[in-house]
């Protein structure tokens, strides 16, 4: 584009004859379009490979400053502005390969649809994953991901890291992860977050954060959700397992007479109510099980080796299965 209009200047205007007669406004038209053309082709010296990365929530103007630095554009004003055409100003985050020559505009476009052009990692995290667990497997995708700073950043967001499949670029780090992990959890609990009216958003993660380590099927869970929620109701302690898997990495079938008494704010055999925080991070499957229970009349449950769960309406009745399935 560049090339025709000084072709055009050169054989219409400055090598014609008439050159003395041609209107300024024309001229005007014509130089507006250079200097567009000029702004919108990427600068000639920036034909290297880069790697832009954005973070979430990152502001234009910072974005387009950096690539004017790094010579990727000619103009950040051109840039912030086609950004902003039509209301869509945000970027999707991550780490774009630019490996040979762009013009601002396609820079924008990829910046606005998340087109990374670098082959990105898939990332599977299970439902009911603890903090640690989320790290390592990270840590054996990305190169970059370091698990330590992970678990320092995330310690206060045990149960909002939602698991999924997700699709990462090689190059990101735990920042990153832990960014993206945090936004899809309120992404899609957000409808989910909106019924919860007869308990705290809170305690319905807790409690869904513990489902994900009693029962692996949703009828199964909705019932030990009942038990559970009518046992804080009446005043009675929680008495599960599963908080020792953070507190010890222990099963429920490894738990000691010792392990009961520990002081941990975990221990519900200890302490009344709810756990202080989440002890996983449930998906939403055990989010609904805990905000629409099965309602029933057991108070107490226990499972077998296998996983299958037996409920009890006595303590008597109880006791009497733990010696038939547990021993």
């Amino acid at each position: 584009m560049l090339r025709k209009i000084l072709n055009y200047i050169k054989d219409n205007i400055l090598l014609s004859p008439r050159r003395h007669t041609f209107k300024i406004g024309f001229l005007s038209i014509l130089v507006a379009m250079l200097a567009i053309a000029l702004m919108l082709t990427r600068p000639i010296s920036s034909d290297k490979v880069e790697i832009i990365s954005i973070k979430e929530g990152e502001a234009i103007g910072i974005v387009s400053q950096e690539l004017k630095e790094r010579n990727i554009v000619r103009s950040s004003k051109i840039f912030k502005a086609l950004m902003k055409y039509g209301h869509q100003e945000k970027m999707v985050a991550g780490d774009y390969l630019i490996e040979e020559p762009e013009n601002v505009l396609e820079i924008a476009r990829r910046l606005k649809e998340g087109d990374f052009r670098l082959d990105l990692v898939d990332v599977t995290i299970p439902e009911g994953s603890t903090n640690s667990q989320i790290a390592d497997t990270f840590a054996k995708k990305l190169p970059k991901f370091n698990s330590k700073q992970f678990l320092e950043i995330s310690s206060s967001s045990t149960g909002y890291l939602f698991p999924d499949t997700y699709k990462f670029s090689p190059l990101a780090t735990q920042n990153e992860v832990y960014s993206k992990l945090l936004s899809t959890f309120d992404e899609k609990t957000r409808d989910l977050k909106k019924e919860a009216h007869t308990r705290t958003w809170e305690d319905i993660v807790i409690m869904a954060s513990i489902l994900e380590k009693e029962a692996s099927d949703e009828k199964t869970r909705k019932k030990i959700a009942d038990v559970l929620w009518r046992r804080l109701d009446g005043g009675m302690r929680l008495q599960v397992d599963a908080p020792f898997l953070v507190m010890y990495g222990k099963e429920s079938s490894e738990v000691t007479q010792e392990d009961l008494f520990d002081n941990s704010p975990y221990n519900t055999y200890r302490n009344d109510g709810l756990p202080p925080g989440p002890i996983t991070n449930p998906g939403l499957e055990s989010i609904r099980d805990a905000m629409y229970p099965t309602k029933n009349d057991y108070v107490y449950y226990l499972a077998d080796s296998e996983g299958k769960t037996y409920f009890s309406v006595t303590f008597e009745e109880h006791k009497e299965k733990k010696l038939k399935y547990l021993n």
